[in-house]
C-alpha cells in the first residue's frame, strides 16, 4: 500500500509592523499612483496603512513597539471596571473649560504684571482622577505611571480615540467607516471634566490671588493664604500638587487676552481662546 504523506499546513504570512515617525503622505501618494489596494486608518494623532502583509504606522509621537499592546490593555481594564463597579459616567457640564483667566477688563495694549507668583500643578492629573473615580485600579495606576511621560499621555488620550477607516483602490475610496467607543469616550470626558472642576472651584476660592489656570496647572500669587487653599483642595479630592516658583506672570490685551508666564528658564504665551468656552 502506498502511503501518501499528509499535506503540509501552509503558514499564514506574517504581518510586518513598521513604525515611521512622520506623516503618511509620501507612501499614500505612491500607493495611489501605483493603483494599489490598501487601507488607511486615521486618528487625531496617527495613521496606519495596511498594504499586503505590511502595517505602516505613522505618528509624530514615538510609540515603541513594546508598548503597542497597552492600548488594548487599558481599554479592557477600564471597560471591566465600569461594568464591575457600575461607575456613573454622567457629567454636570457639556465640556471642560480647560482654562480660565482672571476676570479683568483691559484696553488694547494694556498689561497687568504679577511679580510674586507661583504655579501649582496636579501631579499625574488624569491618572489620579481616574484612580479616584475607580476607573482604573491602584495596581494599574502604578503600572501606567511607570511608563515614560509622553506614553502615559498618549495612552490615557486613546480612550477618546475616533478612528476613520478608508479602503482605497488607487486614488478611489471604496468604503469609509468611523469607529469609536462611546463608553470609553464618556470615560475620558468624565476624567477631564472632574479634573477641570477642581481647578474651577479653586479659582473661585482663591479670589484675588487667582491669575489663571490651564488644563491641570493653576498660577496664583505666592501667598500663605493661596497655599492653604491649594492644600485644602489637595486633601478634599485626594490629589497631589507640585509647587514651582515663577519669575513673573502677566495678562496682556492683544487681539485677545493673553497670559505670559516666565518659569525662570523660558517664557510661555497662553491665549484665551474663546472657542473653548461654553
Amino acid at each position: 500500500m502506498k502511503i501518501t504523506p499528509p499535506e503540509e499546513k501552509k503558514e499564514k504570512p506574517k504581518n510586518h509592523f513598521i513604525y515611521i515617525p512622520q506623516t503618511a503622505y509620501s507612501r499614500l501618494r505612491l500607493l495611489k499612483k501605483q493603483n494599489k489596494s490598501f487601507q488607511l486608518q486615521e486618528t487625531g494623532s496617527s495613521q496606519l496603512i495596511r498594504y499586503n502583509n505590511y502595517r505602516f504606522f505613522y505618528s509624530q509621537s514615538i510609540v515603541k513597539r513594546k508598548y503597542m499592546y497597552l492600548f488594548q490593555d487599558i481599554r479592557k481594564h477600564v471597560l471591566a471596571r465600569i461594568m464591575d463597579l457600575d461607575i456613573d459616567l454622567d457629567v454636570d457640564r457639556l465640556k471642560p473649560l480647560y482654562f480660565k483667566f482672571k476676570d479683568v477688563q483691559l484696553e488694547d495694549g494694556q498689561v497687568i504684571e504679577f511679580g510674586n507668583v507661583c504655579q501649582y500643578d496636579v501631579n499625574k492629573a488624569y491618572y489620579t482622577t481616574a484612580r479616584n473615580l475607580g476607573i482604573i485600579s491602584q495596581e494599574y495606576y502604578k503600572k501606567y505611571l511607570a511608563l515614560p511621560k509622553h506614553m502615559r499621555l498618549i495612552l490615557i488620550g486613546s480612550l477618546a480615540t475616533r478612528k476613520t477607516i478608508r479602503n482605497y483602490q488607487g486614488d478611489l475610496v471604496i468604503s469609509r467607516e468611523v469607529k469609536e467607543d462611546e463608553i470609553l469616550r464618556s470615560v475620558f470626558k468624565r476624567i477631564v471634566v472632574d479634573t477641570d472642576k477642581v481647578l474651577l472651584q479653586m479659582s473661585k476660592a482663591l479670589k484675588d490671588d487667582f491669575i489663571y489656570y490651564w488644563v491641570d496647572g493653576i498660577t496664583v500669587n505666592d501667598t500663605k493664604k493661596a497655599a492653604q487653599i491649594v492644600k485644602y483642595y489637595e486633601n478634599l479630592y485626594n490629589l497631589e500638587f507640585s509647587y514651582d516658583k515663577l519669575k513673573f506672570a502677566r495678562l496682556e490685551q492683544r487681539e485677545t487676552l493673553v497670559a505670559v508666564v516666565h518659569t525662570g528658564k523660558k517664557e510661555k504665551i497662553l491665549y484665551d481662546r474663546k472657542i473653548f468656552k461654553r
